[in-house]
């Protein structure tokens, strides 16, 4: 039996009032999903018009036995709403947890990161346990430079940790603008030895003077500095096997190319293989008259003349989102939109749909660099719209997703491109899609 472990929290306040002191948090978080959740479990209605400050303090004077359930709400809708840079990394070596190893190596990360940091009250100490914590309604800090930990929590299965969750907090400040929080999530899948790490981009985020940097500016820089904390403290390093994550997005992207124009190639080479195969020793009989030509030499000819008709084909024929719509017909997770890669013999080459809503199917430069593709056999940059009906419990085939995928030496990240807010299904269904591809 799974059992999640999370320390009950007892705010310092008078019991009549209940405060929210969370409002640096409220950019990260979407109120009408927040507010459609807590309906759903935990059976209480928002007022209309009421905001999110009333709606807490309310639930809080009827509900008071279910904070937490209120707090973990309110920590998944920030840590998988808006955090969608993701970097994806392998576990090196098989970590394992029992609960109090765990616990005792969680104990020492909070005190180093927020029970010794002056900047955090001490009245909000004894809740920040080892056990689990959420406390981003009740922190408010407003110096540049401070870091803390607002929300941890776990998971255990019989004496192992299964997962864990955390949300790390720097506060920066912003152009013309009051301190803000410069958020990163980690979660941490010791089931499947995988661990994110999501991070917003914040935009406006002043430069720290002088050589040493109080605080991180950018997206990059915060990402290394979750990673060296979660290996100090945790002992869990990550890596990426860069070569076998390039050749699975690679045959990721084909399949899902295959599968929406494996009809749609086989008619039109089923009409036009004969007399293309006919031009073709034509042409090469007019150019090398009796020179003998290499068989593979036609071949490469005829292929990229197959392709190129294709395009011409569904370019003409082929009308509006129509192949969006067969997309959704044939219950694919979306289509790719954009691809970066390096053929054999071709220099770096790019090509990408006119927007998220058409597929790079419908490009007729993708079909003119389509051979150069096949040979390419590694896809280190993709971007790929993802149908937000992805159970296909409807026909709307219109409402998509994009992400942009890259593949480095140095990391594997997952970029979300829609500015609305994501829930936890649907991010996770997406990270383990594309997991599963990475084979290792």
């Amino acid at each position: 039996m799974i059992e999640e472990r999370l320390e009950k929290k007892e705010m310092i306040v008078e019991p009549s009032i209940s405060l929210f002191r969370g409002h640096k948090f409220l950019e990260y978080v979407d109120y009408k999903q927040f507010k459609e959740v807590v309906e759903k479990e935990l059976s209480f209605k928002a007022i209309s018009g009421e905001p999110f400050d009333q709606f807490y303090s309310r639930f809080l004077e009827n509900h008071r036995h279910k904070q937490n359930d209120f707090d973990k709400i309110f920590f998944e809708n920030i840590l998988y709403g808006q955090l969608k840079n993701v970097y994806v990394s392998k576990i090196k070596g098989s970590v394992q947890y029992t609960p109090k190893n765990f616990r005792t190596a969680v104990k020492l990360l909070i005190k180093d990161i927020n029970i010794d940091n002056p900047i955090i009250p001490v009245n909000y100490h004894d809740s920040m346990s080892e056990k689990g914590f959420y406390l981003m309604d009740s922190l408010s800090i407003g110096v540049s430079g401070t870091k803390f930990i607002a929300g941890f929590d776990y998971k255990t299965d019989k004496d192992k940790v299964t997962n864990a969750r955390f949300l790390f907090v720097e506060v920066v400040p912003r152009k013309n603008e009051t301190e803000a929080y410069f958020l990163a999530g980690v979660e941490i899948d010791f089931t499947n030895q995988v661990y994110l790490i999501m991070v917003r981009n914040l935009v406006g985020i002043e430069k720290s003077d002088g050589n040493e940097s109080l605080w991180d500016s950018s997206i990059n820089s915060l990402y290394k500095k979750i990673n060296e904390t979660i290996l100090k403290y945790l002992r869990i390093a990550g890596y990426v096997d860069v070569n076998t994550d390039r050749g699975g997005m690679f045959k990721m992207c084909e399949e899902l190319d295959t599968m929406l124009l494996k009809d749609i190639r086989e008619e039109v080479n089923k009409k036009v293989h004969r007399k293309i195969g006919i031009f073709t020793n034509e042409i090469f009989n007019t150019l090398f008259m009796d020179e003998s030509v290499p068989t593979f030499e036609k071949q490469v000819v005829t292929e990229k003349l197959q392709a190129l008709l294709l395009g011409s084909y569904i370019n003409i024929r082929i009308k509006g989102d129509s192949l969006r719509k067969k997309a959704k017909d044939l219950n694919l997770i979306g289509y790719p939109t954009r691809i970066n890669f390096k053929s054999n013999k071709a220099s770096q080459s790019s090509t990408k749909s006119s927007d998220k809503s058409r597929p790079i199917a419908s490009s007729e430069m993708f079909h003119s660099l389509y051979i150069d593709f096949k040979q390419a056999v590694a896809l280190p940059y993709w971007s790929l719209s993802w149908f937000s009906d992805y159970k296909h419990l409807t026909n709307d085939h219109k409402d998509v997703i994009q992400t942009t995928i890259v593949s480095t030496s140095t990391y594997f990240k997952v970029v979300f491109l829609a500015r609305r807010h994501l829930d936890k299904e649907f991010f996770h269904y997406v990270i383990e899609t594309i997991n599963r591809y990475r084979g290792y």
